[in-house]
């Protein structure tokens, strides 16, 4: 709708002939004044603000996920890699920040970036008590394999500083506290870029953005994201082409923002069988 494309009044629509359903916000980002709400053809509501459950038109059929993960991977890195070199060419970017936790993700987004010439800063960002020694080691392990500067930056107590002027409690705010963790690592990141006239690395994959997994403003935050067009489960299959060391290709998937956080617990299934379902609905719905 423009400025100038003229307003309808609820009560003029023509429910007889069109349904209406009235968004507001797109993402979270504010369209309009008003509020969410549905009405059928026949003009009574449908939903107000939240709905869980609705009827619609449609022939109800049987899902069957079986998912086709595979990827070529050489094409996948060179496309990749050339992209990086593109943006990184355009925007004169002299440095590219990622944070690197143990993990496969970012231990994928740090081999492809090792094939792309501009100066890196790996980051390394443990929370003592949280962050497994095992992670640590292979964060480590990584960097030195790619011969690549690393730095590494003990945030407990930033976070514990934040938790004290906010009073958070541990428990009851342990959620609040994890999604903190998230933006105070995203803050150093950028610090760090900044400093450097460089860009941060996201690490996010295709599965995560789809579920929404991650922390808004915090590992959501980031300049370009190298593997977010692939599920986890091709994630695993490109590691292991990029040569990542097996004990990190099969470590379970955990954003360690609390003690013994797993995603599986968090979402209700494993990666394998979530990418079936969103491999389907990506293909078939």
């Amino acid at each position: 709708m423009t400025k100038k494309t003229p307003k309808t009044k609820i009560s003029e629509f023509d429910f007889e002939k069109f349904g209406l359903i009235e968004v507001c916000d797109v993402c979270g980002k504010p369209l309009l004044e008003g509020q969410k709400f549905g009405r059928r053809k026949s003009n009574d509501a449908l939903c107000h603000e939240n709905c869980l459950y609705f009827s619609v038109d449609k022939q109800i059929r049987k899902l069957n996920p079986t998912g086709n993960f595979n990827i070529n991977c050489k094409d996948f890195e060179e496309k990749c890699v050339k992209f990086i070199d593109d943006y990184v060419q355009r925007n004169d970017v002299k440095c590219i920040v990622l944070g690197v936790s143990g993990g496969i993700d970012s231990a994928v987004c740090a081999y492809l970036l090792s094939k792309v010439n501009v100066k890196k800063i790996f980051v390394m960002m443990p929370m003592n008590g949280i962050t497994p020694p095992e992670d640590i080691k292979d964060a480590k392990e990584i960097s030195k394999i790619l011969n690549t500067e690393t730095i590494c930056i003990e945030i407990n107590p930033l976070v514990e500083k934040f938790k004290e002027i906010l009073n958070f409690d541990e428990e009851q705010d342990k959620k609040t506290i994890g999604n903190l963790t998230a933006r105070v690592r995203m803050c150093i990141l950028y610090a760090i870029a900044n400093k450097n006239s460089g860009i941060v690395c996201g690490t996010g994959d295709k599965s995560e953005i789809l579920l929404g997994y991650f922390t808004k403003y915090g590992d959501g935050g980031c300049d370009i994201m190298p593997i977010a067009d692939i599920y986890k489960t091709q994630v695993k299959i490109l590691a292991m082409s990029l040569g990542v060391p097996e004990k990190i290709t099969a470590k379970k998937s955990s954003p360690r923002l609390w003690k013994n956080q797993k995603a599986i617990d968090e979402i209700g299934m494993d990666y394998d069988e979530i990418d079936k379902i969103l491999m389907m609905m990506e293909k078939e719905m």
